[in-house]
């Protein structure tokens, strides 16, 4: 989740703007600022995101998205919910390579089947150097760089975002869990991670700051049954809950204090119950 998004005054007098309904011009700032918004200007907005935020009902979000596509503000793959705001690098130009690095990553999140991938790889590839190459497929074979000693989550990003303040519950295990692992450790983890996509429709790449949380895991002595359990009950528990599908992700499943309590709930049969709406829990850190 960002913590800001940017609006040039000029939004306000710009023609395409003007002509835009009321809902059209809440729905562009919406996507502007949206906590759901990346720096590669694409983000996976469901209806119930919107509707949530904007307490709007998904009719009216539908025909706010259909006015923005029109104007060629932003378009909508209907199939993948993913968006893509099509004068965003004009607005947010990168700046340097580790931002080029980072919109590319989250570019590579679009599944290949969205609607306007096409469109906009032609447009905003050279910015960042895509090659039209597809997303990961979960059941490819690891690359062989997976194999290496893993880095836990906090030198990993001293290493690649260098300066920036650290966020609580990222720092997980420490060095003397991660300096050596089993190649078998990787290929489990990897296994999970695949299992994580496909149940919860995501699309997490293989790289060591996912992989090292499932593995940090696994070398405590959790089985891949068990962490594919975990996720089951919050895939069940959270997949249509607005307020809670963002925390299917690798970083909260598997983060040390938050896993002990979810397995814990599986051993105890104390799972939120199906359908029920889940809370967010005293002492888990979700952030």
């Amino acid at each position: 989740m960002r913590d800001y998004g940017k609006v040039h005054t000029a939004f306000w007098t710009s023609d395409t703007v003007r002509r835009m309904s009321e809902d059209g011009r809440t729905l562009a700032i919406y996507l502007l600022t949206s906590p759901h918004g990346t720096i590669a200007g694409v983000a996976r907005i469901p209806d119930g995101y919107a509707c949530e935020d904007l307490r709007w009902p998904a009719e009216r979000i539908q025909a706010a998205f259909a006015e923005l596509q029109r104007c060629e503000f932003a378009h909508r793959c209907d199939a993948t919910a993913w968006v893509w705001i099509t004068k965003h690098f004009t607005w947010n130009p990168l700046e340097n390579p580790n931002q080029r690095k980072a919109a590319r990553k989250v570019a590579d999140l679009v599944p290949g089947t969205c609607a306007w991938l096409k469109a906009f790889h032609s447009a905003c590839g050279p910015l960042f150097e895509l090659d039209g190459t597809p997303s990961w497929n979960p059941f490819e074979t690891v690359p062989e760089t997976l194999s290496k000693p893993f880095r836990n989550q906090e030198q990993e990003q001293e290493q690649e975002q260098e300066g920036k303040p650290s966020v609580p519950g990222d720092a997980e295990d420490p060095p003397s869990l991660t300096k050596t692992k089993p190649a078998n450790l990787t290929r489990e983890a990897t296994d999970v991670l695949a299992y994580l996509n496909v149940k919860a429709e995501r699309s997490y790449k293989p790289v060591k700051a996912n992989l090292t949380l499932i593995a940090g895991r696994l070398s405590e002595g959790a089985t891949v049954d068990e962490c594919k359990a975990v996720i089951d009950a919050k895939v069940a528990t959270w997949r249509d809950d607005p307020k809670m599908s963002p925390y299917l992700r690798p970083k909260t499943l598997f983060s040390p204090t938050n896993f002990a309590n979810y397995t814990g709930e599986l051993s105890g049969g104390a799972g939120a119950p199906a359908g029920g709406s889940a809370s967010l829990r005293p002492g888990i850190d979700y952030e």
